[in-house]
């Protein structure tokens, strides 16, 4: 588990809503707001998005996923032979998938978690 993995584990509770996103850079940003730390915002950057699935905003815990999960959706995204010629370890070294478990459904992300920016001034 990388360093961003650990910091994105412990952001219980905050709201998530789309703030970036381009296709052709294939980027994703997210900002995060927590109604009790209103001066306490984030920005989650995501790379080389592949793949995602939810709604412009949600509240629920965004953490990494299960392998069974990963292959799921990169089959739902077209790479789903990968895990017929390369080991779990070698797919994960290169695909990362993120979600959150939501009242309406669960949230993916497949992309690289790049970067958590904390105290992000209020708009």
């Amino acid at each position: 588990m990388s360093k961003l993995d650990d910091q994105l584990k412990q952001m219980k509770g905050y709201s998530y809503r789309i703030w970036g996103y381009g296709l052709g850079h294939s980027y994703l940003i997210i900002r995060a707001t927590h109604d009790d730390k209103p001066h306490h915002n984030a920005h989650i950057s995501f790379a080389d998005v592949q793949y995602f699935q939810f709604p412009l905003g949600w509240t629920g815990d965004l953490i990494p996923a299960t392998d069974k999960e990963l292959l799921e959706i990169m089959a739902r995204a077209g790479a789903g032979s990968w895990e017929k010629s390369l080991p779990i370890s070698v797919i994960k070294e290169r695909f990362h998938l993120y979600k959150a478990d939501t009242p309406n459904g669960t949230i993916y992300i497949l992309g690289h978690l790049a970067l958590i920016e904390y105290d992000v001034e209020p708009v």
